[in-house]
């Protein structure tokens, strides 16, 4: 069972430098900031094993999640006769996109191996992907 999720997130910068002070005073920040674009996460995450795995995309399209689905089946889960996919409702999680991006042959080839399992509208918060992703950013993103 991997559960699956992404998450676009917006790439600020500030142009302004904190204002250095002496020890003891708080740190003056202007909070003006410049946007530098998004990026995309791919979340997968593996629970009963521990692991996880993400990956920054330039955009979320149906061929990027496509891609990274691939590259799961075809890397960590290369033996593997099933895997099963827990995701949410997007548009781009069903088997059509996979015949779209792939062709019917590749598609098939890479879909019997798959079964996907889709959290109910409005619930997506039972895919652990989507817990990885609520931590990631508290830890890590600084959001």
């Amino acid at each position: 069972m991997v559960c699956v999720d992404e998450k676009s997130k917006q790439l600020l910068d500030t142009p302004r430098s904190t204002i250095r002070l002496k020890p003891g005073q708080t740190t003056k920040v202007d909070y003006e900031y410049e946007q530098k674009g998004t990026r995309n996460l791919f979340v997968a995450v593996e629970p009963l094993a521990g692991w996880r795995q993400v990956q920054v995309t330039l955009q979320r399209k149906t061929g990027d999640f496509v891609e990274f689905i691939r590259q799961l089946m075809q890397g960590r889960y290369r033996r593997a006769n099933r895997v099963h996919l827990v995701l949410d409702n997007l548009n781009t999680h069903f088997a059509k996109g996979f015949i779209e991006v792939l062709g019917k042959k590749r598609a098939a080839t890479l879909l019997r191996r798959i079964v996907f399992h889709y959290t109910p509208t409005h619930a997506s918060w039972l895919n652990m992907a989507e817990i990885e992703i609520g931590i990631l950013d508290k830890q890590c993103l600084n959001t």
